[in-house]
C-alpha cells in the first residue's frame, strides 16, 4: 500500500460527471460519537501505530480491508473503538479472527474486504454503535454527496493523526473514474464491484484511511480501498461494496 493510493468504488451508470456540483468543503474536525461506527485497525504490539481503519456492523464483527490484513492473525492484530482524540485513543478489543476474501486478487485489488471478529462482544454506548451495512447494487448516488472519516483524509498522510476527520464526496460514474485515472495507468484498478468518489484536491484517502466506509443515508455504502487523489486534480479515490460475499463465506 502506497501513501498516495487509495480508492473509493460503487457501481454507478453516468455519461458525464462535468455539470455534478464541486465539493467544496475540507476535512473537518468531527465531534466526539458523531461517527461511532468508525474502527481503527492497529498492530497487537505496537498500538500507536494505526494499520489502517474499519467500521463496526455487529457485536462483535468489523469490516475493513483485506490488504489491510495482509499477514495479520489475531495474534498480532487488534482494533480500537470509539476514538476521538488518538493521543489518548479509546476502547481496544483483542480478536478471535482475522479473515481475507478468499476472491481477494492482491495484484489488482479486486474483492479487497476482509473482516474482524473480537473476543469478547463489544459494549455499544454513545461512541461506540454499529452502522447499517448497504453496498448498494443499484441505483448508485452518482453525483450526490456521501461522507468519509479518517485520521489523516489529505493523500499525503504529512500530518501526525489527531483527531478523528470527516469530508464529503462527490460520487463518480466508474466509466468517469476510470477515464480521469488512466492517464496514470491505474484504470485496470477500477472493478464493477468498486464506487469512486473525489473531493478536493490534496484531500482525501491516505494509506492509513483505507478501509473508511462510505455513509450515504446513514449507511455505509462502499469502503475506502485505493487513494489517488493525489494523483492529479480532481483524481478520485476507489472503494469496494463487496464485503457482503466474505460475511456469508
Amino acid at each position: 500500500m502506497h501513501s498516495f493510493f487509495g480508492l473509493f468504488a460503487v457501481t454507478i451508470l453516468l455519461e458525464k460527471t462535468a455539470n455534478l456540483p464541486t465539493v467544496k468543503d475540507g476535512p473537518k474536525i468531527a465531534e466526539p460519537g458523531q461517527f461511532p461506527h468508525h474502527a481503527v485497525i492497529i498492530p497487537a504490539e505496537f498500538p500507536d501505530f494505526m494499520l489502517c481503519q474499519g467500521f463496526v456492523i455487529s457485536d462483535r464483527l468489523i469490516v475493513t480491508t483485506a490488504e489491510c490484513l495482509d499477514n495479520r492473525t489475531p495474534n498480532n492484530t487488534a482494533v480500537v473503538l470509539g476514538v476521538h482524540d488518538w493521543r489518548i485513543g479509546g476502547t481496544r478489543y483483542d480478536l478471535s479472527h482475522v479473515s481475507r476474501n478468499r476472491f481477494w486478487i492482491k495484484e489488482y485489488r479486486s474483492q479487497d474486504t476482509g473482516i474482524v471478529q473480537t473476543i469478547k462482544p463489544i459494549t455499544f454506548t454513545k461512541f461506540i454503535q454499529p452502522i447499517i451495512s448497504s453496498p448498494m447494487a443499484f441505483n448508485q448516488p452518482v453525483g450526490r454527496i456521501a461522507r468519509v472519516t479518517g485520521f489523516h483524509l489529505d493523500s499525503l498522510a504529512r500530518s501526525t493523526p489527531t483527531y478523528l476527520k470527516y469530508i464529503d464526496v462527490q460520487v463518480w460514474s466508474l466509466r468517469e473514474c476510470r477515464q480521469r485515472i488512466v492517464p496514470w495507468l491505474l484504470g485496470e484498478f477500477v472493478h464493477s464491484a468498486n464506487a469512486c468518489a473525489a473531493a478536493l484536491t490534496g484531500q482525501g484517502l491516505s494509506r492509513t484511511d483505507i478501509g473508511s466506509a462510505m455513509v450515504f443515508e446513514n449507511k455505509a455504502i462502499a469502503m475506502g480501498v485505493f487513494a489517488t487523489s493525489a494523483i492529479g486534480e480532481g483524481a478520485p479515490d476507489v472503494y469496494e461494496r463487496s464485503w457482503p460475499r466474505i460475511i456469508r463465506n
